[in-house]
């Protein structure tokens, strides 16, 4: 899939961030309204996002808050050194959106969307899961969320990161969470690696950290 520039698509998002009062109100209110209005500003512009798109990780630290806003199949992973155990934890900050998942794959086959590997003239599969908007495997989609991919809406791919205003433990981060995190820095917090799915498809979790 085509992206698109990446330096045009954060500076329409940042720009729009920065702009919103309620930034230093409501932080999750703000990420969710700069997400929705980046794709509409998208929608009204004169770039061809028919078939071209990107997912979004945005990573906000405010205070001692730190929110975390995705969409699509990118990834933030922490790491911490605990101080009682003395070693080394990781734990996801954000869930990917992968068609093969059970929520996501409800909302698109529902739209019409057909969810399946890329087969060739003999049946034999390969590649990643894909969103398909027709019969035929002439273009797919490899992620169930995205902002641009205009084409990909009509078929239960959403821009929608989900809402959620959580407190950071690594213990009680579940998978069933939105995608709009805030979390409590804490001491132990060393660093956070952000990734796309070019990363994290070749190396899980642990292999990043360790």
């Amino acid at each position: 899939m085509k992206k698109l520039k990446f330096n045009l698509f954060y500076f329409i998002f940042l720009e729009i961030l920065i702009d919103d009062q309620e930034l230093t109100i409501n932080l999750n209110n703000a990420l969710f309204k700069a997400a929705k209005e980046t794709q509409t500003r998208l929608i009204n512009s004169m770039i061809d996002i028919e078939f071209s798109g990107s997912t979004l990780l945005v990573l906000f630290i405010k205070d001692c808050k730190l929110a975390v806003l995705n969409v699509g199949d990118s990834r933030a992973v922490v790491g911490k050194k605990s101080l009682v155990k003395k070693i080394w934890e990781q734990s996801p900050l954000s869930k990917d959106h992968k068609p093969e998942n059970l929520e996501e794959n409800l909302r698109i086959v529902k739209a019409g969307g057909r969810i399946e590997k890329f087969k060739d003239l003999q049946g034999k599969e390969s590649g990643p899961t894909r969103v398909w908007f027709s019969k035929d495997n002439s273009y797919g989609i490899s992620m169930s969320r995205s902002l641009g991919d205009t084409i990909a809406k009509n078929y239960g791919v959403t821009w929608e990161p989900g809402l959620i205003k959580a407190f950071y433990s690594l213990y009680l981060i579940s998978e069933n969470l939105k995608e709009i995190k805030e979390f409590d820095l804490e001491d132990e917090i060393k660093f956070i690696v952000l990734g796309s799915d070019g990363l994290w498809e070749v190396l899980d979790n642990s292999e990043v950290f360790y």
